[in-house]
């Protein structure tokens, strides 16, 4: 079975354990995904621009997505830790874009059967799901697993 890991970074391997107590995830081909959210940073430029006198600007934002970036590549650099030391010969994506649509694309891709999917915010009012995690139980093609 092809499963999509999707993480946020945030308790990393507290999601991992959790995730393993679920599924046997050594008998399956695993793909970890990290999606670095690109409205971020236009989000602090619109934020600054009504806050400040001046924007963000083009060398800054290519410094802000360049940190973004390498914090992805470290958010999988320890996934696949935590996979390889469980076993798990899992590989490591990190994208860019919006997170929901990523995760659909990149399902699609691998022919992902099963997309678990971490929650970033879990007390949130302890019922409700955040519009990722609603977006792709609403639109993946395949089992979706919401992680608490």
């Amino acid at each position: 079975m092809r499963i999509l890991f999707c993480l946020a970074g945030q308790r990393l391997r507290e999601q991992w354990n959790k995730a393993a107590a679920l599924i046997d995830l050594g008998a399956h081909e695993v793909t970890i995904l990290h999606v670095v959210d690109d409205s971020l940073v236009a989000t602090i430029d619109a934020v600054q621009h009504y806050g400040l006198p001046r924007r963000v600007g083009t060398e800054r934002e290519a410094r802000m997505q360049q940190a973004l970036q390498e914090a992805g590549r470290r958010i999988i650099a320890e996934a696949l830790a935590a996979a390889h030391s469980a076993g798990v010969p899992a590989t490591g994506l990190v994208r860019r874009g919006q997170p929901s649509t990523v995760i659909l694309q990149v399902a699609a891709e691998i022919g992902a059967e099963v997309i678990i999917l971490g929650r970033q915010h879990p007390g949130l009012e302890g019922k409700i799901l955040g519009g990722v995690c609603r977006f792709v139980v609403d639109q993946a093609p395949c089992t979706v697993v919401v992680l608490r």
